[in-house]
C-alpha cells in the first residue's frame, strides 16, 4: 500500500522547502523601508514631502434586477430581488509627520428594494468605515504599524478580503492591528483582528443595528512574500501564510487554522497563479443536525493561467480551476467543509453568492469545483469587456442544514454559469460597469426542491443585471 500524504501537508513542505532554500541561497541586501504584503497599505515611502489633509469623496450608484437567484424559482424565496443602492464614502487622510499619517471615512448607503415583499429598505444609517493611524520606517527601522479600523486584501482574496460579509459591498473592514516589516528576501505581515456581529465598537448615527457576520469573529496570522534579491529579479513569487480563525457565539465556538501559500510565476507572455490551504481545528456540535463536535479537516485552492495577448486590443485569455472541499456525511467525527476565513465576497460571481444562502449563507465558498475561462479585451483606453463561463459541480452530494438531509443521489452538477462585465471610465472622475450573469442550474437541485422544499417541477434558471456609476473626487 503507497503512503497517503493530505495534499494540505504536502503544500507546507513545499513551503518549508522554498523559505529555506530562499534564505540559504547568498547573502541579500538590507531593506531599506517597510515593503507592506497588503495591497491595502496606503504609506508611500517616497511620500516625505507630504504635510496636512487631503479629503476624499466617491458616490456609486447601482440598479440591480434579479430573478431567481436566491431558491432558484422556489417560492420558499423572493423571486426577485431588485433595488436602488446609492453609496457615498467621505473619507480624509492626515499627514502628522512624513512617516505618520491617520485615516477616517464615513460611510452611508440607501437600499430601496422593489417586487421583494420580505425585503427591508435600508437608508438611514451612517457608519464610521475606517478609523486607524499607521507609520512606517519605525525609529529608522523596516517597520510599520497600522491600527484601527481598516480594510485588508491579501493575494487574489481566497482567504482575507471582507470581514463583513452581511452588509453587501457597503463596506470590507476588520478591526485590526497590522505590524509589517522587511527581513533579507521578505516582506511580512503579521495581523490580529476583531468583528463582533453587529457594529458595537464605534458610535454609528440613526444606528440600524445590522448584522455584519452571523457570530462574533477573532483572527491572527502571519502572511509573508518574497522580495528580490538586491539588483536582481526574481522569476517567481511566493507567499506563505498562517491564519487563526475563532467563531463563537454565546453557546459554541469554532476553531480553524488555515496554513497556505501562493505561488505567482510571470513570463513574458504568460502568468501562473496558484494558492493552497489546508486547515484543521474544532467544530462545535450541531444536534439539529444530529452529529457532535467534530475535527476540521479541509482543503482548498486554486489555479489560474493567463495569457496575455496585448497587440489584440489588450486581450488576456485567463483559464482556471477552483476547489473548496464540501463535508463528507459518512466520516463521523470529522467536518471537510472548507471555511473562507475573510473570503466571503463575489470572488467569481455577483449572482451565486445569493444562491448559496440556502446552503450555508451568503457568499460562504463551500464544498464547490468548477473550471473557468475568461477573456478580457480593451479595444478603446477605458472600456473594457469580460466574459466568463464557470462549470459548476459539488465535491460531496447535498446534504443541506435541514434535519432529514441525507446525501443526494442524483447529481454532483451544480449548474452552468454565464457572465459578462462592461466597464468603463470617463476622464479621471466617472466610472462604472454594466454586469449581466446567468445561471443554468444542474442536477444537484433537483432533490433539495422535491425532498427538502416539497416544490414539483424543475429548478429555474437565474438572472442577475446590473448598472452602476461611480463619481470620485
Amino acid at each position: 500500500m503507497k503512503p497517503h500524504i493530505h495534499p494540505g501537508i504536502a503544500v507546507l513542505l513545499i513551503t518549508l522547502f522554498a523559505v529555506c532554500t530562499t534564505v540559504l541561497a547568498g547573502e541579500a541586501g538590507p531593506a531599506r523601508s517597510v515593503t507592506p504584503v497588503t495591497s491595502t497599505w496606503s504609506i508611500e515611502p517616497d511620500s516625505t514631502a507630504r504635510r496636512g489633509i487631503r479629503p476624499g469623496l466617491a458616490i456609486r450608484l447601482r440598479f440591480v434586477e434579479t430573478e431567481n437567484i436566491t431558491g432558484l424559482g422556489a417560492p420558499q424565496f423572493p423571486t426577485g430581488m431588485d433595488a436602488i443602492r446609492m453609496r457615498a464614502r467621505l473619507w480624509a487622510d492626515a499627514w502628522f509627520t512624513p512617516n505618520l499619517k491617520g485615516h477616517v471615512g464615513f460611510n452611508h448607503e440607501r437600499i430601496d428594494f422593489y417586487h421583494c415583499e420580505t425585503c427591508k429598505d435600508k437608508g438611514r444609517e451612517i457608519v464610521i468605515e475606517n478609523l486607524y493611524v499607521e507609520a512606517f520606517d519605525i525609529a529608522g527601522a523596516p517597520l510599520g504599524l497600522r491600527l484601527g479600523r481598516q480594510n485588508l486584501l491579501y493575494g487574489d482574496g481566497l482567504v482575507i478580503c471582507d470581514g463583513t460579509p452581511l452588509d453587501g459591498s457597503r463596506t470590507l473592514y476588520v478591526n485590526a492591528a497590522l505590524l509589517t516589516f522587511s527581513i533579507p528576501q521578505w516582506a511580512v505581515d503579521v495581523f490580529a483582528a476583531a468583528n463582533p456581529n453587529k457594529d458595537d465598537l464605534l458610535p454609528n448615527i440613526n444606528d440600524e443595528s445590522l448584522a455584519l457576520i452571523e457570530t462574533d469573529e477573532c483572527l491572527m496570522g502571519i502572511y509573508a512574500k518574497t522580495m528580490p534579491y538586491r539588483s536582481q529579479s526574481r522569476a517567481f513569487t511566493l507567499e506563505p501564510y498562517f491564519i487563526i480563525k475563532r467563531e463563537r457565539t454565546e453557546n459554541w465556538q469554532d476553531r480553524i487554522s488555515t496554513i497556505g501559500g501562493r505561488l505567482e510565476v510571470p513570463a513574458e507572455h504568460f502568468r501562473f497563479r496558484g494558492e493552497a490551504a489546508y486547515q484543521t481545528g474544532h467544530k462545535h456540535h450541531n444536534y439539529l443536525l444530529g452529529w457532535e463536535a467534530k475535527n476540521v479537516s479541509a482543503f482548498g485552492g486554486t489555479a489560474y493561467l493567463d495569457v496575455m495577448l496585448e497587440r489584440f486590443w489588450g486581450l488576456k485569455m485567463v483559464a482556471g480551476y477552483v476547489y473548496l472541499a464540501g463535508d463528507n456525511p459518512k466520516t463521523l467525527g470529522k467536518f471537510e467543509g472548507w471555511n473562507p476565513v475573510l473570503g466571503r465576497w463575489p470572488q467569481w460571481s455577483d449572482l451565486y453568492i445569493y444562491t448559496l444562502i440556502p446552503e450555508t449563507g451568503i457568499a460562504y465558498w463551500q464544498n464547490i469545483k468548477f473550471p473557468l475561462l475568461q477573456a478580457v479585451m480593451e479595444p478603446y483606453k477605458g472600456l473594457v469587456f469580460d466574459a466568463k463561463v464557470l462549470y459548476m459541480y459539488a465535491n460531496q452530494p447535498y446534504s443541506g442544514p435541514w434535519p432529514s438531509s441525507t446525501a443526494n443521489p442524483e447529481s454532483k452538477k451544480r449548474g452552468n454559469l454565464y457572465a459578462l462585465r462592461v466597464s468603463y471610465k470617463i476622464g479621471s472622475h466617472i466610472s462604472g460597469h454594466l454586469l449581466y450573469e446567468h445561471f443554468t442550474p444542474g442536477g444537484y437541485y433537483n432533490w433539495l426542491w422535491r425532498e427538502e422544499l416539497h416544490v414539483s417541477g424543475e429548478p429555474q434558471a437565474a438572472d442577475y443585471l446590473r448598472f452602476e456609476v461611480n463619481f470620485t473626487l
